[in-house]
């Protein structure tokens, strides 16, 4: 297991709800230790199951949850999170959990393993996801982990008055936001769209790219010698990298890991300190699908 706790982690990524960091940090060592886990959930990544389901990025989904701004109360909803992780981390919160999968043997897997670390008020069933669970309706907050063209009537109409929803909309994975509602009366509807869009589509694999010249261990090889490790993104070795960048007037920071969140954060720190430490002025970015093209003159 990492040597670096979950909660140091989403604190580094901006999440500052304390319910929510508390209740990521207390998940049951047992639910880490479990044969039907991997013992990485720590990690930043997305986990293939041989059942054919995706572990969603918990800090992707943490960063949902700040946003729908989760305090404990009696239910949530929680469609296509496919996570146990977050259904154990939401059953610290709330008194009830509901989630709607699209995968019966999932659905079943996740009860039992919730039931073997003796949490007992998740209750998972398989079905449409945009019909969310109506017999079990209002809930406190509702929260989609899959994306919506537009969100449903039937889920929306599922909400509390004064309660929020937060899902991921648009015409397609290049272009999809998220949108948070709030049902401030029996007919009326608030929508916010927020700006800050880390969503990321859930792939199964990692597309393969270009021809397959060498052998893939001595690419892994190359890519572990010349890596730099680091724990945190405000732990990044910048001096390091300064010092190899010299007197260079132009620094092209290329697109390492398209679409995800630790990246785009990365690039940001990368940017200020050329700015700060060597003097660059100028700022081009230019990014196709979630961001227009930009020029900032500094």
């Amino acid at each position: 297991m990492k040597d670096i706790s979950i909660k140091e982690q989403l604190k580094d990524k901006g999440i500052s709800n304390t319910l929510l960091l508390e209740a990521f940090q207390n998940v049951p060592e047992a639910f880490f230790l479990s044969e039907n886990l991997h013992p990485y959930f720590y990690e930043d990544v997305r986990i293939e199951k041989a059942i054919e389901k995706t572990e969603p990025r918990v800090i992707v989904v943490a960063r949902m949850l700040e946003e729908l701004e989760v305090k404990e109360d009696d239910k949530i909803l929680i469609t296509g999170a496919d996570s146990v992780y977050v259904l154990a981390v939401l059953s610290k919160i709330y008194k009830e959990v509901y989630a709607v999968e699209t995968t019966e043997t999932y659905s079943k897997w996740a009860l039992e393993v919730l039931k073997n670390i003796d949490i007992n008020n998740v209750y998972i069933k398989t079905g449409q996801l945009e019909k969310g669970w109506n017999d079990k309706a209002p809930f406190n907050a509702v929260l989609s982990a899959s994306e919506f063209k537009e969100i449903p009537e039937t889920i929306k109409k599922q909400l509390k008055i004064g309660a929020k929803l937060l899902a991921p909309v648009g015409p397609d994975w290049a272009h999809v936001m998220l949108e948070t509602i709030e049902r401030v009366s029996e007919t009326e509807y608030v929508t916010k769209a927020l700006r800050d869009n880390y969503f990321i589509p859930k792939p199964k694999l990692i597309p393969k790219i270009g021809t397959e010249v060498y052998p893939e261990n001595e690419i892994i090889d190359e890519i572990g010698i010349s890596s730099i490790p680091f724990k945190t993104i405000k732990k990044f070795p910048i001096d390091g990298l300064l010092e190899r960048i010299g007197d260079a007037k132009v620094v092209l920071l290329g697109e390492a890991s398209h679409g995800t969140s630790e990246f785009y954060t990365t690039r940001q720190e990368i940017t200020k300190v050329l700015i700060e430490k060597k003097g660059l002025i100028l700022f081009v970015q230019k990014q196709i699908g979630l961001m227009p093209n930009k020029l900032i003159i500094m």
